[in-house]
């Protein structure tokens, strides 16, 4: 009988692990790009650093034959990113922040030099419509959430600053996107479901949140890519705070 139930406990854990999986992946964003030198050549085995105080990651990799870098699942942060090369200086760029589910492309142009020379090179936003992929979505940021007034303290209260985005015909609070129905809304809390199977499409989900744990969240209103699926409303996808960290327009 213990055999058994260790077994059949084993076997829930792997379940989890893959139920999870995907939407953990969601979590997380990508920074990729290209580095060339100053005719527009591609610079092959360049190395690429991503480096987050925030977080304490950091990450290196090399470039392809055809310059190309990728750096896949890392956290929503502020981040640091720096290419060389042997025989080109070093071109740093700061204050790069990455969205949640966000693809953000980072391309260097590396001049000619001493390696151990240096460019600084100002912080990179990401672009208002998102080039690597179809998917439509507004990012609520750290900033949105701290700053605009909530009176019921529910950051969730944001998701109608979407386009598309209205409150629901009906008494219970909620909000329809795009004409869907309220209950074909899908919640996501730090990569696992968050619906609550009872009343499917209320806010804040299963679990709520509140301006002082959330980092921030995206709302994904059509096309969702293909990590995404469950009901044709939106997607709310829902990071928590990972410890204190300063972001680029707070002060220090």
């Amino acid at each position: 009988m213990v055999r058994v139930r260790a077994v059949h406990l084993l076997w829930m854990f792997v379940l989890g692990v893959l139920l999870l999986g995907p939407s953990a992946w969601a979590q997380t964003g990508s920074i990729t790009g290209q580095v060339l030198d100053q005719g527009g050549a591609a610079i092959p085995n360049a190395t690429v650093t991503v480096t987050s105080s925030a977080t304490g990651i950091s990450q290196s990799v090399t470039t392809t034959s055809a310059g190309l870098y990728n750096f896949a699942a890392l956290p929503p942060a502020v981040y640091t990113v720096s290419a060389s090369a042997a025989g080109f200086s070093t071109v740093m760029r700061d204050n790069v922040t990455l969205n949640i589910a966000a693809t953000l492309p980072v391309n260097f142009k590396l001049a000619v030099g001493a390696s151990s020379t240096t460019v600084n090179v100002a912080g990179v936003q990401a672009a208002p419509i998102e080039t690597d992929s179809s998917q439509l979505s507004t990012v609520i940021d750290a900033k949105q959430i701290n700053n605009l007034p909530l009176v019921l303290r529910d950051p969730y209260q944001l998701v109608l600053l979407s386009p598309g985005a209205v409150n629901a015909m009906n008494n219970d609070g909620v909000f329809s996107v795009n004409g869907q129905r309220d209950r074909n809304n899908n919640f996501m809390l730090d990569g696992a479901d968050n619906n609550d199977t009872s009343v499917p499409g209320i806010p804040s989900g299963l679990v709520s949140a509140n301006p002082d744990s959330a980092q921030e969240f995206r709302v994904i209103t059509n096309n969702f890519d293909a990590e995404f699926g469950r009901d044709t409303g939106a997607i709310i996808d829902v990071v928590t705070r990972g410890g204190h960290q300063h972001l680029p327009w707070q002060r220090v």
